[in-house]
């Protein structure tokens, strides 16, 4: 905390000491286990940071209880949100993010699940922002707009918390028969296919060259989908409440932009892209817009398109878990090497958000040190600096390092089979998802590294190619989550010539290698 911050940055979350020492170890053998970060800050500049606002479909219960529990900042922004919300809602905003145990959650139910997004949201942000993290532009998914207006000062938080609040009860006020579903190809040919049911199937989100939401009328879309089908065509169904932006949610449009209409707007005070439009916001937006961004579809896709042509190189996920990290991995200019940092994740809360900070310091963000252990107190240590300082500070030879206790346990035939393994997946894995081999953690689970159900379409095909072993997708979210997991199941699963040509680092024919370019 009071040294110089230099170009060459290592970052490592440890809560004991003999934790901080494993893992100091680990990266002077070149490994990267969890909680370790270290990179070296491009330029003089500070990396330009854009805050990405996560929508509805990525709540669950439970989403930042630790923080909650931990961290004031954020709990009094979540009381502050909770305190508005009483006057407007039959629930506290609590009772629905954290119920009592054995309690059934409402929190999937639309009323209650946009509210609760927005506070997290904004909860998230005040948190940040003590910690000196603040955002160059900003920009939500669907709903997740909302919250990101409120940060770019466009309404103040009670009439942002209010009109979303407004949304939702209209939205949950609407009969169901609905359905959404994303399309894993371009948008021309989902328009083509739901052309001949226009009437009753739009085009919800456009989020990436291969991935369109569609929504609209159930029967009808399911139509549609048996087409896709039959072409070939990956899709998968959204588990929502509602067809949003579709025609089915036309008949709450009116009151709602009468409602809209009852607030003041405000140009942005931040730069805030438009899901409207795909580009910046230039003024402040009207009743009318807000009623179009119901209806109409998000283009995801060229508002991160605009962020990458204006020079953004960090997008910070703002939500529950890793949703849009993965779409905008899949918009990614080539030659790029932007940096993705998703803040929370399922029951890892404060390790997800400590992680994040870690990145983002590696990088060259500016972090408030001081205001983010001002609850703690910490003693500061006399460490080695400068040559002309001349104190030796060598450890004395302790015991056996734990991982080299660990690698002499193992039979080495088959460790050097099972890394050549997790090497061949780590380098397909980064191209895949467009980043250096260096940046791939063989122990963060696939969904915190980006992918989305397409890749692990993708990464199901190489592995059943390459290896012969088959694999269901399912796996990969649950005990098959991370390379290091996947490279474990395959080796216990071939015989030895089967993984001898890549345990040797031999390269697999160029046919089987093209999808993960």
């Amino acid at each position: 905390m009071g040294r110089t911050h230099l170009q060459l940055r290592l970052g490592i979350a440890a809560s004991t000491t003999d934790e901080a020492v494993i893992k100091l170890n680990a990266f002077a053998s070149g490994e990267m286990p969890r909680g370790v970060h270290a990179s070296r800050t491009e330029g003089t500049g500070a990396p330009r940071i854009a805050f990405l606002f996560t929508g509805q479909g990525s709540q669950y219960q439970g989403m930042g209880q630790q923080l909650y529990n931990t961290e004031p900042v954020f709990r009094q922004a979540v009381d502050r949100c909770n305190q508005i919300a009483s006057r407007l809602l039959d629930r506290s905003l609590l009772e629905v993010m954290y119920p009592p145990a054995g309690a059934e959650s409402v929190i999937d139910e639309t009323a209650y699940s946009q509210p609760v997004l927005f506070t997290l949201e904004y909860a998230l942000v005040m948190l940040l922002k003590s910690w000196g993290i603040v955002p160059d532009a900003v920009m939500g998914h669907s709903v997740g707009e909302y919250a990101a207006a409120c940060i770019a000062g466009v309404f103040s938080l009670e009439d942002g918390l209010g009109l979303t609040i407004e949304r939702a009860r209209l939205m949950q006020a609407l009969p169901g028969g609905g359905c959404m579903a994303a399309i894993f190809t371009s948008p021309e040919s989902v328009s083509k296919a739901i052309e001949p049911y226009s009437a009753c199937v739009s085009i919800a989100a456009v989020n990436g060259p291969r991935h369109t939401v569609i929504s609209g009328e159930r029967n009808a879309l399911e139509v549609v989908l048996e087409t896709f089908s039959k072409e070939g065509v990956e899709w998968k169904k959204l588990a929502v409440s509602h067809a949003f932006h579709s025609q089915l949610i036309d008949p709450m449009l009116d009151q709602f932009e009468a409602a809209a209409a009852r607030i003041g707007f405000s140009d942005p005070s931040i730069p805030m892209v438009s899901n409207l439009t795909g580009k910046m916001m230039t003024g402040a937006p009207t009743p009318l817009y807000f009623r179009n961004h119901c209806r109409q579809p998000v283009m995801f896709a060229s508002g991160i398109e605009a962020m990458f042509a204006d020079g953004f190189d960090v997008f910070v996920e703002i939500g529950p878990k890793a949703i849009l990290t993965g779409l905008v991995r899949a918009n990614t200019p080539a030659g790029s090497r932007p940096l993705f940092v998703p803040i929370l994740a399922p029951n890892a809360d404060c390790e997800t958000a400590m992680d994040a900070l870690l990145k983002l310091y590696v990088r060259g963000a500016k972090i408030d040190w001081p205001q983010f252990y001002n609850q703690h107190s910490r003693p500061r240590m006399p460490l080695p600096t400068y040559p002309f300082q001349r104190k030796r500070y060598w450890f004395k030879k302790g015991p056996t390092n734990i991982m080299t206790e660990q690698k002499a346990v193992a039979s080495q035939s088959k460790k050097e089979r099972r890394d050549g393994i997790i090497e061949d997946l780590r380098t397909r894995i980064a191209g895949l998802i467009q980043a250096d081999v260096s940046d791939v953690n063989v122990q963060l689970p696939f969904l915190e590294m980006g992918a989305d159900s397409l890749i692990m379409v993708e990464a199901i095909r190489v592995i059943e190619t390459e290896y012969g072993v088959k694999l269901a997708i399912r796996r990969f979210f649950e005990d098959l989550s991370t390379i290091e997991a996947v490279a474990e199941f395959i080796e216990s699963n071939l015989e030895d010539e089967a993984v001898s040509s890549v345990a040797k680092g031999e390269h697999a024919p160029a046919s089987s290698l093209n999808c993960f370019r």
